[in-house]
């Protein structure tokens, strides 16, 4: 047993030793820096077989910290520490008035009585009568608390991280794992200083324990037996990060760049595949790519979905999937024009509608005729790539004739409607001719007269 040397006042207490307090009268048992109050004679009596019981030492002012009544049989006395005096390992803690016995020296380096760990130093050898004194109370017998993984645990992988947790970290760890739980053959048998260990194991059932040890000194009890399960891995493929689109809104026509990580639980390589409904991918069979965004003139945000499919060298496969928006852009302006081949025809010719879109466009033109009546009329003709369109008409009524031509325009420009060109048609000339007449009739007769009316030569100036 181990004895500090301790300052008292210019004297020097060279070994634990009876202390009296000359103005109290009191008597103290004085070690390791603390004084402990000896409660009564009747003490000192059953004492006086111990090493430095057999005489006090009559002294102004006891030193050291106050320690635990030595003693009482009851909470008094909560803390002592003592040991029968001789060859007799067994150290005891005072507590509620008995004598907890501490199973090894881990359960002592270990045992924290109201928050703080005990000192070897702090231990009173004590004689039979004073240790019979005390009733035995619970034994303190500690090990090493398995935290991880919790009993039961199924894992896919084969690597597993066993952690357990032990009070005083200058202890070293024997940790053992088998598939059998009486550790005959342990598959793993190791000493370990930190509180943790990964083992990597086949798929099967394992038990483990941990138990505490340190050079020379007696190792503490097993833990608890824990147990754990290792499944055979399934094979999947695992999106680990994304997809991902960067920027998520892009201009028209922009470029996003996409990125996605994948693993396969079995190691195998990857393939990849990006699609999306419109637009390209510069490479499409890469994780990372470029996606080139359509061209958006509708005037409002379109939003595409992104896929990219993983597959490995077995056709295992997963799916993910970003989405991005692309702005609108506004469109160019166009013009159309109309022109007459005239803007007077006699009914029953034909009038030459002409044009062209601005800038040139090949397209379907609308040119809409309103009758004199007020009815409309659409008729259809083409615009060639130069922008030039004509279409020849013939009016079914006279009067005042109106014509406007339109497109609807494209995915850069603006459709456009042209003025408004008007023309009159008018009824072509016509001569009545009477071929015959009755000259000699009766009073009373009819009168046949004959005759004909004749249209003459369309397009007569005025």
């Amino acid at each position: 047993m181990l004895f500090l040397t301790i300052g008292v006042f210019g004297e020097v207490v060279a070994k634990p030793e009876l202390l009296k307090e000359a103005s109290s009268g009191r008597i103290y048992w004085v070690m390791n820096g603390k004084k402990y109050y000896v409660t009564s004679p009747d003490v000192l009596s059953k004492m006086i077989s111990v090493p430095g019981w057999e005489k006090q030492r009559v002294v102004d002012s006891v030193p050291g910290v106050l320690g635990p009544d030595f003693y009482h049989k009851d909470q008094r006395s909560d803390g002592l520490l003592i040991k029968r005096y001789g060859n007799y390992p067994a150290v005891y803690l005072i507590e509620g008035g008995r004598k907890r016995e501490f199973a090894d020296e881990y359960s002592f380096e270990n045992f924290k009585f109201k928050g703080r760990f005990l000192d070897w130093n702090d231990i009173i050898w004590v004689s039979p009568e004073v240790l019979n004194d005390f009733p035995n109370g619970q034994r303190i017998e500690l090990a090493p608390i398995l935290t991880a993984p919790s009993n039961g645990s199924e894992f896919s992988g084969a690597s597993v991280t066993l952690q357990w947790k032990s009070e005083n970290s200058s202890w070293n760890h024997h940790l053992q794992v088998d598939d059998s739980s009486d550790f005959i053959s342990p598959i793993v048998d190791g000493i370990y200083p930190s509180s943790s260990h990964a083992v990597t194991l086949s798929p099967g059932k394992y038990f483990w324990r941990v138990r505490a040890e340190k050079n020379g000194r007696q190792p503490s009890k097993w833990s608890k037996t824990g147990y754990f399960e290792i499944r055979q891995a399934e094979h999947k493929i695992t999106i680990v990060n994304g997809p991902t689109a960067n920027p998520s809104i892009v201009d028209s026509g922009g470029s996003v760049s996409c990125s996605i990580s994948a693993v396969d639980s079995l190691g195998h390589s990857l393939s990849y595949i990006w699609n999306a409904p419109v637009g390209w991918f510069d490479n499409p069979n890469s994780p990372n790519t470029i996606w080139h965004a359509p061209q958006n003139t509708s005037g409002s945000i379109k939003t595409y979905t992104l896929t990219v499919t993983v597959r490995c060298s077995e056709g295992k496969t997963a799916t993910g999937e970003v989405q991005v928006s692309v702005r609108s852009q506004s469109k160019k302006t166009s013009v159309i024009t109309v022109q007459l081949s005239s803007d007077k025809i006699t009914l029953g010719d034909v009038i030459t509608i002409s044009g062209s879109i601005n800038p040139p466009h090949s397209a379907n033109v609308t040119l809409k005729f309103f009758a004199p009546s007020g009815a409309s009329i659409d008729r259809g003709t083409v615009a060639t790539s130069s922008g030039n369109y004509t279409y020849e008409f013939e009016p079914d009524h006279a009067g005042k004739w109106q014509v406007t031509a339109s497109w609807d325009g494209d995915s850069d420009h603006e459709g456009a409607t042209s003025n408004i060109a008007s023309f009159n048609v008018k009824r072509a000339p016509s001569k009545i001719r009477i071929t015959h007449v009755d000259r000699s009739i009766m009073l009373g007769d009819p009168v046949t007269i004959e005759g004909e009316i004749k249209i003459l030569k369309r397009n007569i100036a005025d």
